[in-house]
């Protein structure tokens, strides 16, 4: 068996960047203000306007730096339990009447322009099915219930395939011009959401409805593996002009998820020739794209390579996954360990980057073989410091409570990612901000609790 290599680029390229950094007046040189009234709940509060005067625009976060940040500290169950609570409780809130949810919300009460995306609809979905598993709920029930019906109500036929069915996403819905579209990791999705809704309440889906999507799936899979992105009625059909870097992972998902429900082995081969696709393209590529869904894919993709017969194929998968890690691992910002941003893993301290790495490392630590203990400490290490920085960014109470923002903090002049529009975005809630985060948070109990097991 080949080895896991660890790229010895890491140590130099953090070694640059932080001289870098700090010669760009990469740390804000405002002070971080403690609110007292929230100092029993270790939160801190982040002035955004970089004043100190009380007056100024603020949004609040979980958890207190200087305890968070020492080179010993580790993530606490309680605090990551009520982490997790809050962001479910989160999206459950927002969940309206109709199943959609409320897309976008600013901390600071700004008005933003009516837009929706239904890819980030069902992600929700499947983060609510989670976190209804981690901790059952009639309330979460409801609410995945009611998304559901409004998924289903965005979900029709191809016209020139009445047997294959696809999630569309239209003007009417998006708020956005474009012609209507199918999207491949809309299929994906949705096959995920329905999935886990299934296994809580079997009878709530049909096992055909999954096949109808699949076979969408299918029907954008080229010879050689990979996939068309979008089809548009009005452009011809199948279109590979747009090419995403998420959609085939969350569509092998999708597929390997309805293998589970439906033991055809046309979706297992379907799947697996999508990852080795994804896996020969990267073979010779150094910097691998930070692709989480491909990493969770592979998670669910390798108990099931038995029945493909190939004994080759789980190598194949594992290398192309380790390449993906070490990636993240080698191109994670060193942030110094008293700075908010510590952790996290882009230098602007956006928040969903990071969690769904996190997502996708925690993945690779199910799967990637003992021997490599190296590649599994760095990745624990990283995993643990990146989710003390998602629970730093946290909201923790008020009408906004379990929000997860974009970004830990707004940017100061002199920072090589300060901009307007950036810093006008940062206290912008997002629903697929929230439920990574708590897809994030769920995947890290569940680590420790089998980590804990194997001890």
């Amino acid at each position: 068996m080949s080895r896991i290599v660890i790229y010895p680029a890491v140590a130099v390229i953090a070694v640059i960047v932080m001289v870098l950094a700090s010669r760009l007046n990469y740390v804000a040189s405002k002070p971080i203000v403690i609110d007292s009234s929230f100092d029993n709940q270790h939160a801190t509060r982040i002035h955004l306007s970089g004043k100190t005067n009380g007056s100024n625009t603020s949004y609040r976060v979980a958890r207190n730096v200087a305890r968070n940040t020492d080179s010993a500290s580790t993530v606490r169950r309680q605090d990551l339990h009520e982490g997790i609570h809050r962001s479910g409780q989160y999206l459950v809130r927002v969940n309206l009447e109709n199943g959609q949810f409320v897309y976008r919300q600013h901390l600071d009460g700004w008005q933003l322009k009516r837009t929706y995306n239904m890819l980030r609809h069902a992600g929700t979905l499947y983060a609510l099915a989670r976190y209804y598993r981690w901790h059952p709920d009639e309330c979460t029930l409801a609410a995945l219930k009611r998304g559901t019906s409004f998924l289903r109500g965005e979900m029709e036929t191809l016209p020139d395939r009445q047997d294959v069915v696809a999630l569309w996403t239209r003007p009417a819905v998006t708020g956005q011009e474009g012609p209507e579209t199918a999207k491949l990791g809309g299929a994906g999705l949705a096959l995920l959401a329905l999935a886990s809704l299934k296994e809580i309440e079997a009878a709530a889906v049909s096992t055909e409805e999954m096949r109808e999507i699949g076979e969408f799936v299918r029907y954008m899979q080229k010879d050689d593996g990979s996939f068309y992105s979008k089809y548009i009625p009005s452009t011809g059909g199948k279109s590979d002009k747009f090419v995403s870097l998420y959609y085939p992972g969350e569509a092998i998902l999708g597929l390997i998820r309805l293998y589970q429900v439906d033991l055809q082995p046309k979706w297992l081969e379907s799947a697996y020739r999508g990852m080795a696709y994804l896996a020969h393209r990267r073979e010779t590529t150094v910097q691998v794209e930070a692709d989480h869904w491909s990493l969770m894919a592979t998670a669910e993709l390798l108990p099931q390579l038995e029945a493909l017969g190939d004994a080759a194929s789980r190598e194949l998968l594992v290398q192309h996954a380790a390449r993906i890690c070490n990636s993240i691992l080698a191109h994670r910002a060193p942030f110094p360990r008293e700075t908010q941003e510590y952790g996290g893993f882009l230098f602007d301290g956006r928040t969903c980057p990071t969690a769904t790495r996190l997502e996708g490392l925690l993945s690779c630590l199910s799967f990637f073989p003992d021997e490599h203990q190296k590649l599994n400490a760095l990745t624990s290490m990283a995993v643990k410091d990146g989710m003390l920085f998602l629970l730093r960014t946290q909201i923790v109470s008020g009408q906004h409570a379990g929000a997860v923002p974009r970004a830990i903090r707004r940017l100061p002049a002199g920072h090589p990612f300060h901009s307007r529009k950036f810093n006008r975005r940062a206290a912008e809630v997002r629903i697929d901000y929230v439920q990574h985060a708590l897809c994030a948070m769920i995947g890290y109990d569940e680590y420790l609790t089998q980590r804990a097991l194997m001890k």
